[in-house]
């Protein structure tokens, strides 16, 4: 049986390119202004996502055919 890996904290500015990193400090800004709640990038980034993820209709149509 394969074993399941354990989650890794990864340093999003050391995994994203540049431009990525910038506009993720930007998210967690806007979402601290917006939610009074200040946030790390990284602690967003599975919400984010899952955001995508979720309203992405042609993945959403490949998973239900699935």
């Amino acid at each position: 049986m394969q074993r399941i890996m354990e989650p890794a904290m990864v340093d999003p500015f050391k995994a994203f390119p540049e431009p990525h990193a910038v506009r993720l400090r930007e998210y967690a800004n806007f979402y601290a202004e917006t939610y009074g709640n200040r946030e790390e990038v990284a602690d967003l980034i599975p919400f984010i996502l899952e955001a995508f993820l979720d309203r992405d209709k042609a993945f959403k149509r490949i998973k239900s055919d699935a």
